[in-house]
């Protein structure tokens, strides 16, 4: 697991899923106004979000956390985001949806690529932390 790729993977894993767990406490708040709970759920998972898979893979590289942790964040959003638009994308059962227009798959396209600059930059910050917290986490000795 000393590739970077394995610690990419991790975070990338990490963001999907922190993403995902969202967008099902989403889907569990129903319509209409939403609870107290979910607004302070929201707030609290994407400030983990945005910096969580990042910190993670930073941890585990030591070095090079910038990159890695952008690279994390920015793959991390692109399936997120692809996976949630895929799925709000779906006709519903028993209908017929049509194609979209250029002008929505264009929109789509911005928000995919946005999300993923945007993720790229707080998961970079995140991995920039967790390199320095595991360099500074070496094992102090004890005075007799």
């Amino acid at each position: 697991m000393t590739s970077p790729a394995w610690k990419i993977a991790i975070g990338v894993t990490l963001y999907v899923l922190l993403a995902l767990s969202f967008y099902g406490l989403l889907l569990l708040a129903g319509g209409g106004p939403f609870p107290l709970w979910f607004s302070i759920a929201k707030v609290l998972g994407e400030a983990v979000t945005s910096v969580a898979p990042g910190f993670v893979v930073g941890w585990l590289s030591r070095e090079r956390g910038l990159m890695l942790g952008a690279a994390a964040g920015a793959l991390g959003a692109l399936a997120s985001t692809t996976v949630i638009l895929y799925h709000w994308s779906l006709p519903p059962p028993g209908g017929f949806a049509e194609s979209p227009s250029a002008e929505v798959v264009w929109h789509w396209a911005l928000i995919v690529v946005l999300a993923a600059l945007a993720a790229s930059f707080t998961n970079a910050i995140g991995g920039i932390a967790g390199a320095a917290v595991r360099r500074s986490a070496r094992p102090h000795e004890v005075a007799p």
